[in-house]
């Protein structure tokens, strides 16, 4: 039968935790230390479709992992993330802010195509504020991350999804706050971001 069962049962947990400590070792030093989890469990129902592999109706199977087509099977996304970072401030004087950041994810996947990506970012980032009525802020950000595939058969064999593609990223972003009288604000963000997709040749067609 199609599908093979009548009722959808939808079941998702979601489970977070997070801490961090924030610190002033010196009158112009701020330091910050932090760790987040979040983990999603999908324990909704499989739905199974196996539509009659004859004629037009063969193209509505899925490609299974053998190459061949068969049962499509509805897809539960699960994941797992634990998140580390280190975040420190400098103020040069009172108009100027320097702040330095290391942001490490560790992330499992239960999904079709990736089942892990570990991300590093680094950070550079600078703040302004000499003018009275304009706030300036320049950052700089690393990503360098390493993605575990796995090759389900015919379309990922020459096309990958880039969401959680292995990648080098060079991300730089410039922020305008213009605040000439009261209750009048305007914002200007600029960014300018460069991916270098490390070993997956093939992502959609990318490679920058």
């Amino acid at each position: 039968a199609n599908p093979a069962q009548s009722l959808f049962s939808g079941d998702v947990i979601h489970e977070t935790a997070s801490f961090s400590l924030t610190s002033q070792p010196r009158e112009k030093l701020e330091t910050k230390v932090y760790f987040n989890y979040n983990r999603k469990d999908n324990r909704s129902t499989q739905i199974t479709f196996n539509p009659n592999a004859v004629g037009a109706n063969a193209n509505l199977q899925c490609p299974q992992p053998n190459g061949t087509n068969g049962p499509c099977v509805t897809e539960v996304y699960n994941y797992k993330k634990n998140n580390f970072g280190l975040e420190g401030g400098y103020r040069i004087n009172s108009d100027n802010k320097l702040a330095l950041g290391i942001d490490y994810t560790n992330a499992t996947y239960e999904r079709i195509d990736y089942i892990r990506a570990i991300d590093r970012r680094y950070s550079v980032e600078w703040k302004n504020s000499s003018i009275a009525t304009l706030d300036t802020r320049a950052k700089y950000q690393y990503l360098d991350r390493t993605s575990t595939f796995v090759d389900t058969g015919n379309f990922n064999t020459y096309q990958r999804r880039f969401d959680l593609a292995s990648v080098r990223q060079n991300l730089a972003k410039v922020v305008f706050d213009f605040n000439p009288r009261p209750l009048l604000n305007t914002g200007l963000e600029i960014i300018y971001k460069k991916d270098d997709f490390k070993s997956d040749i093939q992502t959609l067609g990318r490679t920058q």
